[in-house]
């Protein structure tokens, strides 16, 4: 039996971290590099870090066809 091999450490970002952050908008309290999460039910956007929140109303969200 031989030795088993090490994994090297990628040094290169995560191609799933890139898309993910594609589209989301900064929290204008906190400002860049810290994002705002968009939930479904309620439809609210809300930042973790400063707890900064927006309601959206019924009116603006579109229905689905």
């Amino acid at each position: 039996m031989g030795k088993a091999k090490e994994k090297k450490a990628s040094t290169k970002p995560s191609r799933k971290y890139d898309m993910v952050k594609e589209g989301r908008e900064h929290c204008p309290k906190c400002g860049k590099g810290v994002y705002i999460a968009i939930h479904k039910n309620p439809n609210r956007k809300h930042c973790g870090k400063c707890s900064y929140t927006v309601f959206e109303s019924k009116a603006e969200v579109k229905p689905a066809n």
